[in-house]
């Protein structure tokens, strides 16, 4: 069983505002209240590129610079580069 908040607050140990819930009940509770998390913008947030930064990795490699060096230029692995450049990664 989850301790699930009535007010929303993960630090309150208030017993009032607490309630017991099973993971399934808790996770409903979230979405209920729009309080689930944006994976989409926390994903943004951890990125080393930006769009900027993708489209000179293109070019880079457009013009026939080798993935290591660009992945050093950039702090990435080669594969990175690699599927920047593949269109599998950054569409």
């Amino acid at each position: 069983m989850f301790a699930c908040h009535e007010c929303d607050n993960p630090k309150c140990i208030n017993p009032l505002h607490l309630f017991w819930g099973t993971p399934k009940e808790n996770h409903q509770d979230m979405y209920s209240k729009n309080r689930q998390p944006d994976f989409k913008k926390l994903a943004r947030n951890r990125s080393k590129l930006n769009q900027e930064d993708v489209f000179k990795i293109r070019e880079l490699r457009k013009n026939g610079e080798e993935l290591k060096s660009i992945a050093a230029k950039f702090n990435i692995s080669f594969q990175t580069v690699s599927r920047i450049c593949l269109n599998q990664r950054w569409n």
